[in-house]
């Protein structure tokens, strides 16, 4: 736990790391909880509770935590490349 005066200064804080697996989220407003969550950049984000891994839901971390996703459709992405080849 840190200090920390605004909510810009709590994302600033949580993202100045080069680990990214997870964040968590205590909050009363789920809005405000959202929001910040889309602005954290780790690979899963709990808001008002402890982990909830489903089987088919993407995992993975970013940064030093692991790149890329394993679990859903998502994990599909990690075995191919997009490219795209276009004729004039």
């Amino acid at each position: 736990m840190m200090p920390f005066s605004s909510e810009a200064e709590a994302i600033e804080i949580a993202n100045c790391t080069r680990y990214g697996l997870s964040s968590y989220i205590q909050a009363a407003d789920v809005r405000r909880a959202h929001r910040v969550a889309e602005r954290l950049e780790a690979g899963a984000t709990m808001i008002n509770g402890a982990p909830n891994l489903v089987v088919n839901r993407p995992f993975g971390g970013q940064g030093y935590s692991g790149y890329g996703k394993e679990g859903g459709p998502e994990v599909l992405a990690e075995f191919q490349r997009t490219k795209t080849i276009a004729m004039v």
